[in-house]
């Protein structure tokens, strides 16, 4: 039994661990803020499909 895959749109790669290390090295990790962020952004990429978090809005959070 074979089977047919139909692709209606291109995949969308995700970040690779690179990417993530730069944005990391750009936040300052010394402030309250932005240990807050490196924490959403490693919880994102981590736990979250890419699609899913394209459709994230603010009254999400």
């Amino acid at each position: 039994m074979a089977f047919n895959v139909k692709v209606d749109k291109k995949v969308i790669k995700g970040a690779k661990p690179n990417d993530i290390a730069i944005l990391m090295s750009l936040i300052d990790k010394s402030t309250f803020i932005g240990l807050r962020d490196v924490n959403a952004i490693l919880t994102m990429y981590k736990t979250i499909r890419i699609s899913t978090l394209g459709q994230l809005n603010e009254r999400h959070i």
